[in-house]
């Protein structure tokens, strides 16, 4: 009985029938928003280059795996002599017929005919906004979709060609009767082999469905609850692919045999076996490189937790996750999972530089805290993370967590065009300049680093300004030049938490007086560049190298100390109302 089931439905939710249209309603209105929002969320072009790079990376590694489970096939005791480098040798020819396929797939899905199922990274629900006006706001996620469908059409045709490969192989087949039954096969493959390249190419594009294991059940979880509870996209706009770039990552790592399907295509053995070793193989391989590497400080992981000794590494052109190419660090962060699998690297070799005394029993603890921050630090975890921040620090987070809920409404596209045209970093502190502060358009004195220097965004710069332009309005990847500047470097080198001591910025009080973003700058620009002047010149002395780390401290510590004094009586000479509003102040505490 339908009805005596909707009856009893709608008493155990206590939700009075005359109700029920104004739920569809306000339901129908959060699919259309959340439809909207996450098209303008990915409306910039440097999301469907960082897509696109992703694919690529992820593409090309799946090659390396295929040879690396041919040579683990052919270990005598360990490989099932299944897998031949013959068949990797056909995987990568199949590329050549899946760019031509995975071409028009790609004009498919841009007009509406795409013939793959379950490629649908950003939306993973229908369509609420149909005709004319639906098509125009959907066209980001369409291209996003028609991307994957590209290049998950190239992994199908390179994964349909190397399975049918090893089936003729395993027949026994040689020359020119093996040629014929891998075109046969690849032209009318049979079900079975269809699926399984599929399954393939929807893994490598991070489309899988989730469920399975303990990772993409919470995520399904998650999924569902955000089905209920629609505003919860606006924090958590994406769950399929973060949770399948992550499980792709892990996979990869020794933290493999805490899933169920790897487990279980270990102990099956034969093929599935050799690919789960070689896969584990070479993603801890890629990650003891990267171990290495950041142990010499050519990669970054997230850096210091202290927010203090972090601003002191960034004035040096430091940047978290990239990695260093002579004098200039490149992000990586936005290439997933490649760039994950870095991090995970990174932060696990770099945990204990930003130990302090009495941590080192808390490794594990430090090392996982690292796992998480890299897995949150990712660019479509923002949402979380800001949420988590603002949730542990309200006072300087909690604005920075609302600005990103008010700022929904602008296009991705918009706001990368306007910090292209003005790089500088404003010191926004209402949600309102904090939102145009992300648009370039923020009319705000411009945040300076200890030094008194503006802060700007790191952009390339090849003197050709159109160029510029269009090399930064799509490049995913974040260039920072290492800042040759021996004040800068010893001051980010000595002030530390295990130094017990770092060095932040000016307070934003003078003389118990709150200054405004005005008076604050003119103050810090005075501090800085006075403290700047003076200790270039005591760091260029020939005896400055030979000085022991306590007393190089003490000597910054002192001149900083001073000319933030000096500083603040030249502001108030600028600012006369700073004098009685510091006595009013006065005069209201002792009341």
């Amino acid at each position: 009985d339908i009805e005596g089931m909707a009856d009893k439905l709608l008493n155990a939710a206590a939700i009075a029938p005359d109700q029920i249209p104004k739920l569809v309603r306000a339901s129908r209105f959060m699919d259309k928003f959340n439809f909207v929002y996450i098209n303008l969320l990915v409306s910039g072009p440097q999301s469907h280059a960082a897509n696109s790079l992703s694919n690529l990376v992820t593409g090309a590694l799946s090659h390396v795996e295929n040879f690396a489970s041919a040579v683990v096939s052919k270990i005598p005791g360990i490989g099932s002599g299944e897998i031949g480098f013959r068949e990797a040798i056909a995987g990568v020819r199949g590329i050549t017929r899946g760019v031509i396929s995975g071409t028009k797939e790609f004009t498919r899905e841009m007009i509406d005919q795409g013939t793959i199922q379950g490629i649908d990274k950003a939306l993973e629900s229908t369509v609420p906004i149909k005709g004319t006006v639906g098509e125009i706001i959907g066209t980001p996620v369409k291209l996003l979709r028609a991307e994957d469908a590209f290049f998950a059409t190239v992994n199908h045709s390179s994964e349909l060609e190397r399975l049918a490969t090893r089936q003729a192989v395993k027949q026994g087949l040689t020359g020119d009767g093996l040629r014929q039954a891998v075109m046969s096969a690849v032209s009318q493959p049979s079900e079975e082999l269809a699926q399984a390249a599929w399954d393939s190419a929807r893994y490598t594009t991070f489309n899988k469905q989730l469920g399975g294991d303990w990772l993409t059940e919470g995520a399904n979880s998650v999924l569902g609850w955000l089905n209920k509870v629609p505003q919860g996209r606006l924090i958590i706009p994406f769950v399929r692919t973060p949770a399948n770039i992550a499980k792709y990552a892990l996979e990869r790592t020794p933290a493999a045999l805490s899933f169920a399907d790897v487990r279980a295509a270990i102990a099956a053995g034969g093929a599935s076996r050799d690919q789960a070793i070689a896969r584990i193989g070479i993603g801890s391989g890629i990650g003891l490189s990267a171990a290495i590497l950041a142990e010499g400080g050519y990669i970054t992981g997230a850096g210091p937790r202290d927010p203090n000794e972090k601003a002191r590494l960034l004035e040096t052109g430091w940047q978290p996750y990239s990695v260093k190419i002579g004098d200039k660090y490149y992000q990586y962060q936005r290439l997933q999972p490649f760039g994950m699998l870095l991090g995970l690297a990174a932060d696990y070799a770099q945990a204990k530089d930003y130990m302090v005394k009495g941590e080192a029993d808390k490794a594990a603890a430090l090392i996982t805290l690292s796992a998480s921050r890299n897995l949150l630090d990712a660019t479509f975890m923002s949402g979380i993370r800001n949420m988590l921040d603002a949730m542990e620090d309200l006072e300087h987070s909690g604005a920075k967590f609302i600005s990103s809920l008010a700022a929904a409404p602008v296009p991705a596209i918009v706001g990368q065009a306007g910090r292209i045209i003005d790089p500088v970093v404003h010191d926004a502190r209402t949600i309102l300049e904090n939102v145009l502060n992300r648009i370039g358009a923020s009319k705000e004195p411009a945040k300076v680093t200890l030094w008194g220097e503006v802060i700007k965004r790191p952009l390339v710069d090849t003197g050709n300004k159109p160029v510029d332009f269009l090399i930064n309005f799509v490049n995913p990847v974040k260039v920072s030049p290492q800042v040759q500047d021996k004040v800068i470097s010893e001051t980010a080198r000595l002030f530390t938490r295990d130094a017990e001591q770092t060095l932040g910025s000016p307070a934003r009080t003078l003389n118990g007086v709150k200054l405004d973003n005005q008076q604050y700058h003119d103050y810090a620009v005075s501090a800085g560049t006075m403290a700047k002047q003076t200790l270039d010149k005591i760091t260029a002395a020939p005896q400055w190298d030979s000085l022991p780390d306590g007393i190089k401290r003490t000597i910054i510590a002192n001149v900083v100390t001073e000319f933030r004094a000096a500083a603040g009586g030249m502001l108030v000479q600028k600012y006369p109302e700073l004098i009685q509003q510091s006595v009013e102040a006065k005069l209201k505490k002792l009341k």
